[in-house]
Formats: C-alpha cells, sequence, structure tokens
C-alpha cells in the first residue's frame, strides 16, 4: 500500500505528526533508518542526524501527553503502534484532519467532529455537554433552561450559534444552578488558528444570566498545538481552555458507541482512499 508523503520533510513537527499517520494506519512500526530514507526521498538531501534525534524528542514527549494508553510507544530505534489498527478511529480521523484539513465533505466532517467533542466535554467535565451549533441549536430560552441559568435576551438571528458548538456543564445534585459552564468552539479545518476568538464570552454573559459563576470558553481542534515556543500558551490565551488531539484522545479512549465508531471508520476508509 502507497504511504503519503511527509507534507515537509525539514519540519520535526510534520514530520512527527506524519510517522503518527503512519504507525497508526499503514505499517505496525518503523525505524529510524526508514525514516532517513523517507526524508531523503522527499527532501533530496540526507537528513542530519540532529534532525531524527529532535523528531525522537518529539514523538517521546507526544507519546507523554496521550497517556498509558498511547497509540504507539518509542524505543531507542523506533516507534512501535500500541492499538490495533482502527481499534481507534478517531485517532486516525484527528490524524488526517491535521494534515489534509477540512476540505471535502465539509458538513459530514463538522457534524462528526462536532459529535466526538461532545463526548470529550461531557468526559472532562464530568457532566453534562450538548452540541449548540447552527443550524440545529435550542432556542437560548430552552437552551437557558437545560443548562439551569437564567434566560435574558436572544441574539440576532443573523449571529446564528453565537461562536459555540459545544456546551458543557457540570451542576449539582441540588439542581439550584451555580455550577460550571463551558462555552467551546470548534475546528476541525487547516483555519483553526483564525477560530480562537470566535466565542465572545461578554454577549453570552448578556444573552443568559450565569450567577455566581462566570463561564469559561474552550477550543477544541483535532490538531496537536505544539508546547514549545509558547505557542500553547499564547493559544490558550486566545481560545480558553484547550483541548487538542491529545487530550481528545484520553477523553475519548473507550467511549464512543458502535454506530458512531463506524460511521468514523467510514469517514477514514474514503479520506484514506483519497490519500492514495
Amino acid at each position: 500500500m502507497s504511504m503519503p508523503e511527509i507534507n515537509n520533510p525539514t519540519s520535526v513537527s510534520s514530520i512527527a505528526s506524519w510517522l503518527e499517520l503512519i504507525v497508526s494506519f499503514y505499517e505496525e512500526s518503523l525505524s529510524k533508518a526508514t525514516l532517513s530514507s523517507y526524508i531523503e526521498e522527499s527532501s533530496g538531501d540526507e537528513p542530519e542526524p540532529s534532525l531524527l534525534d529532535n523528531v525522537w524528542s518529539s514523538l517521546t514527549y507526544r507519546q507523554h501527553l496521550y497517556g498509558q494508553n498511547s497509540p504507539f510507544s518509542v524505543e531507542s530505534r523506533e516507534i512501535v503502534r500500541s492499538i490495533e489498527n482502527g481499534e481507534i478511529p478517531f485517532y486516525l480521523m484527528f490524524l488526517l484532519l491535521e494534515r489534509e484539513g477540512n476540505n471535502t465533505d465539509v458538513n459530514n466532517t463538522a457534524k462528526l467532529f462536532e459529535q466526538l467533542s461532545c463526548i470529550a466535554v461531557k468526559n472532562y467535565m464530568n457532566g453534562e455537554a450538548i452540541i449548540h451549533g447552527f443550524p440545529k441549536q435550542l432556542s437560548y430560552q430552552d437552551l437557558a433552561s437545560k443548562i439551569g441559568v437564567r434566560y435574558n435576551f436572544a441574539p440576532a438571528p443573523n449571529f446564528k450559534d453565537r461562536g459555540v458548538d459545544i456546551i458543557g456543564w457540570k451542576p449539582f445534585l441540588d439542581e439550584r444552578g451555580s455550577h460550571i459552564v463551558g462555552l467551546f468552539q470548534c475546528a476541525a479545518g487547516s483555519n483553526w488558528k483564525s477560530k480562537l476568538t470566535d466565542v465572545p464570552l461578554h454577549a453570552w454573559k448578556n444573552y443568559l444570566s450565569f450567577c455566581d459563576s462566570i463561564p469559561f470558553k474552550g477550543f477544541i481542534t483535532p490538531h496537536l498545538i505544539e508546547s514549545d515556543n509558547e505557542q500553547f500558551f499564547e493559544t490558550s490565551l486566545a481560545g480558553g481552555v484547550i483541548m487538542d488531539r491529545p487530550r481528545l484522545y484520553r477523553f475519548l479512549y473507550n467511549s464512543l458507541d458502535s454506530t458512531l465508531k463506524g460511521d468514523v471508520k467510514s469517514w477514514c476508509e474514503e479520506k484514506i482512499k483519497s490519500l492514495r
């Protein structure tokens, strides 16, 4: 089976993500020596040993981010798949979205990503979560009642979902309100950075009355946001609570029902065909 090329054979991040994709679907393992050959084939030059070492360091850190159920393990000279091929289809979906963006069948992809994100938010908050995204969101009055806050007024119709795709909340058992509420934007495509500031908290605090609990905003993406060069810090300043690929992986692991798992598998199969 032919494998996709490395998008940028000089970028540590690009090579590491390519390796994640290859080991998740195409090969059960891949060695440093083989990687060196692929990089030389893509760039025309044999890579410096330091580049390979940096890729291995990046993969080791990524393994840490994914946690004890990491989809791969990093050995001294190779990266090895840790899960059965197809066992965690959402992980492959996220890798494909990071590589290819959301360029085909945009609506179906967005719908699937929102479903996955909703489950991840619910598990993260150990509470409740709903999809709010346009065009199927509840009325703002019904929304206020559902999440246990007071309704003030709705935004003008042209504002649609007002930047919020997923709403999560953690109610108390006494159902009196004054609890944590998260307003999340989902960004599955390559233009995710342009959506970091899409949730206007000041506006939402006028639409709904959150009493003593100030709502927080969050940002969900299938991309892995690097923690070096202050990128993660700057991203969180703009987007709020960040749920990128490793965090989604942890909160989705063993959480999909058979129907959603099948839908994601079908999506991956179609996307893989387009890469060949």
